[in-house]
């Protein structure tokens, strides 16, 4: 039996949706890596019984506790008596979301009183040792209560994909050490950041309970983002880990769903900046902001793909309206937007 005695109050959440192969090549590789959390939850985020079923198949062996649970403003409902550590499955009846599919889980581990909560991708793949590597740094450091480990490229695993990364003040974010070499940077210790990526992400329950979770504001994307301005507004530090990594396949369930990223998924990402820093900035340094920033999107959106001017004027009009007085970017927003080519009014 896996020694779990070392990481006995830590929860690790691991979000799945309509991507089994890679799903339960995550799950072997946590319970391959020695010392594992005391309490591993895979979260079905409403793939469906296609989906599911080979999925429970695929996880024989491992003895999951199943759950089918309803989800009520965001906990779940119902659950069947019993300890919540070991390894249980909580297969969702829809997609809520990343935020929304994550939240249940958190707040369930909120609500079980556990010192550290951990969400990580299910396209990732962690190497023995892992868990008790990361821990050993976290105890070492009490001072930090977020942190990452680094995450490779699980084809290249010699370049990182991200280490954390910094927020800039035009509204965007710079990776640390992203598609460079990781030879090229330390072995050990640790580096203060002040982004942290949604994709592997150790904080503590007193970090997760400031906003009871991640930001269930947006639908698809910006939970790591607002995570982030959230520690910022704290003064709450974040970090990388240089001892640990993982490798992470990069957006391979999203990929699969929609192919090629097109301008509507773009009008998503930018849509949820506008409202996320709505949170962040007062009433005329966000209309400056906001101002400069649609600029910046335009440029970045005609940089990738040379969409021509009117499909540039439509893009930036659609934005400047549908973020006005918006709290949120809702599932049907999502549903509504991410197909939108902007070749017509």
């Amino acid at each position: 039996m896996t020694d779990r005695s070392p990481l006995g109050s830590w929860a690790l959440i691991v979000l799945t949706w309509k991507n089994v192969e890679d799903t339960l090549a995550c799950i072997r590789s946590i319970f391959a890596s020695g010392p594992v959390p005391a309490a591993i939850w895979l979260v079905d985020n409403g793939s469906g019984s296609e989906i599911t079923h080979p999925l429970i198949d695929g996880l024989a062996g491992l003895d999951p506790v199943i759950h089918r649970p309803v989800i009520r403003n965001g906990r779940y409902q119902g659950l069947e008596p019993g300890p919540v550590t070991g390894f249980h499955l909580f297969l969702h009846q829809e997609n809520e979301g990343f935020a929304g599919g994550n939240n249940p889980a958190i707040r369930l581990g909120l609500d079980h009183g556990f010192e550290q909560i951990q969400i990580l991708n299910n396209d990732t793949v962690v190497p023995a040792g892992f868990f008790g590597q990361l821990q050993g740094t976290v105890m070492k450091h009490p001072q930090i209560p977020v942190w990452t480990p680094v995450i490779l490229y699980h084809d290249r695993p010699d370049l990182i994909w991200n280490a954390g990364g910094f927020l800039t003040w035009w509204g965007d974010r710079r990776y640390l050490g992203a598609k460079k070499p990781r030879t090229d940077f330390p072995a050990e210790g640790y580096q203060p950041v002040t982004f942290i990526t949604g994709c592997c992400l150790l904080a503590t329950g007193k970090v997760w309970a400031l906003n009871d979770g991640l930001s269930d504001r947006f639908f698809f994307g910006e939970e790591d983002y607002h995570f982030s301005m959230m520690l910022k507004a704290n003064q709450i530090i974040a970090a990388v880990d240089w001892s640990s990594s993982l490798q992470h396949k990069v957006s391979v369930s999203v990929k699969r769903e929609t192919g090629r990223i097109g301008l509507g998924m773009m009008a998503i990402h930018h849509l949820n900046r506008l409202v996320n820093m709505a949170q962040w900035k007062s009433g005329f340094s966000y209309r400056i902001w906001k101002g400069f920033y649609l600029g910046y999107a335009a440029f970045l959106v005609w940089w990738k793909r040379w969409f021509p001017l009117p499909v540039m004027i439509r893009f930036l009009r659609f934005l400047l309206k549908e973020s006005a007085n918006r709290q949120s970017v809702t599932r049907d927003d999502f549903l509504r937007i991410r197909s939108l080519t902007f070749l017509k009014d």
